[in-house]
């Protein structure tokens, strides 16, 4: 049986952009060939990265899922303690979304797993305020299926001011009805500022 070395993940490259609210980079990992677009806070699917002051986030899905992340603007944009984060989410959905969808949280500082949650998405958007979030859709009312095309989603946290100064990792996995996949962003928010 032949014995496999070790080699180094392939080299991260850069890409610069400006952008008038601060210093935004697209970062091309390994296996995607797709370039990052826009002038905002954007980037494509299938391994990109978008980094700014005190948050990053990368699109773990693959150009199958059943909603393409297009942006995700964090307002502020370093979060802030004690204060309500804004996350306003732009994509595309190439199918419908449809009652049943949930959506599971993983919160991680390290390796230590800090919350691993499973919401309703549905509920969330019929009005659910439990756990300090909110969430709201800009296009088509909250009960019912989200129609293929456009959408902007908006997810409102109230921070508590007792997270400790520290990097933590977020992963989100959205699975439809029929645990297919929708989407899959993770969140490294830099609460050290």
């Amino acid at each position: 049986m032949p014995v496999r070395s070790w080699r180094p993940a392939p080299s991260v490259r850069p890409a610069s952009r400006a952008h008038p609210a601060g210093d935004v980079k697209a970062v091309r990992t390994a296996g995607s060939e797709r370039q990052a677009q826009g002038t905002k806070h954007t980037a494509c699917m299938d391994g990109y990265a978008v980094c700014m002051a005190g948050w990053s986030w990368t699109a773990r899905g693959t150009a199958s899922d059943g909603l393409e992340i297009q942006s995700i603007v964090f307002t502020p944009d370093a979060p802030e303690l004690a204060k309500q984060l804004k996350v306003a989410l732009k994509g595309y959905a190439r199918a419908a979304i449809a009652d049943g969808t949930r959506v599971d949280v993983t919160v991680k500082l390290g390796l230590i797993r800090l919350l691993s949650k499973q919401y309703d998405l549905f509920q969330k958007l019929k009005g659910d305020k439990s756990d300090g979030c909110t969430l709201a859709l800009a296009t088509g009312a909250g009960g019912a299926p989200v129609p293929p095309g456009e959408v902007e989603l908006t997810v409102l946290i109230d921070l508590a001011k007792d997270i400790p100064p520290a990097k933590f990792m977020m992963d989100v996995s959205i699975f439809g009805a029929d645990d297919e996949d929708v989407a899959a962003p993770s969140f490294k928010p830099d609460l050290y500022r």
